[in-house]
This record gives structure tokens, C-alpha cells and sequence, in this order.
């Protein structure tokens, strides 16, 4: 039996222990790319509008990344042309608790290439760790 300062809050598949001012521990099931050290939370604002106005501007993706992996993320049209590549999301993210334990557990789009707001539509993104991948889609609308 352990015993522990905090609270525990049960998630799908995995438990989220959160000790106050000391640290954030995640524990997953033995054998997953989970506790492999790499996994997908989710994805907010899978529906983004990049005008500006600070309201659903970027898409953030959280994960978990215990083996601290490299983590690369892209950004691809509906034709499977790349479009843009992910980038460390910012603080304001991890304050927001947009899911994000840390910078280095969230990447983010902000729904734009080379400077430029993409057209309206439906973007594909893959995450990418070693030996894990995971993909899926974002609306962007203007």
C-alpha cells in the first residue's frame, strides 16, 4: 500500500496522481505504447478559426512522453500534401490546462502555412514518436 499526499483521478486507461507543488505523475498499463513512454491525450479545438481574436486561434495536441522522445508533428491536406509542421505549444497552453503537463507534452497549429491562414477545410495531422504514430483531423474555418 502506498501512501501519497494529493489526488488521484482515474482516466481512460491510466491514473493521474497530482501531489500539490511537488510534481504530476502519470501511471499506465504495463505493455501499451503508453507506458512504452509515448501516447496521445487528445487533441482541443479539432474545429480551429485562425482570425485572431485569441478564441479557438490554434489546435493543441497533448501527449504523453515519459521516455521523453523526440515528438514531431505535421500538418497535411485532405490530398495528403504537406502543409505545415507542429510547433512546442506555448505556456498560455499549459495555464489554459489545455491538457498539457508541461511545454514539452503539447505541440500546436495555429491553422497556417509559411505565415500564411490555410483555406478552410479539413486538415490531417500525425504525431509522430518513436514507434508510435497517431493521426486524425482538423477543421479549419474562416
Amino acid at each position: 500500500m502506498a501512501i501519497f499526499y494529493g489526488h488521484l483521478m482515474r482516466l481512460p486507461n491510466r491514473f493521474l496522481i497530482i501531489i500539490p507543488i511537488v510534481c504530476w505523475l502519470t501511471v499506465g498499463p504495463v505493455g501499451s505504447s503508453w507506458a512504452a513512454g509515448f501516447s496521445l491525450i487528445g487533441v482541443s479545438n479539432r474545429f480551429i478559426t485562425p482570425n485572431g481574436d485569441n478564441k479557438n486561434d490554434v489546435a493543441i495536441f497533448a501527449f504523453n512522453n515519459l521516455a521523453l522522445q523526440q515528438v514531431t508533428g505535421k500538418i497535411y491536406d485532405i490530398h495528403g500534401r504537406f502543409v505545415a509542421d507542429m510547433v512546442r505549444a506555448s505556456a498560455s497552453a499549459v495555464v489554459l490546462g489545455q491538457g498539457c503537463a508541461d511545454v514539452n507534452s503539447c505541440q500546436q497549429w495555429d491553422g497556417k502555412a509559411n505565415g500564411q491562414t490555410v483555406h478552410t477545410g479539413v486538415y490531417i495531422y500525425v504525431v509522430t514518436a518513436t514507434g508510435a504514430s497517431y493521426s486524425g483531423v482538423v477543421v479549419v474555418i474562416r
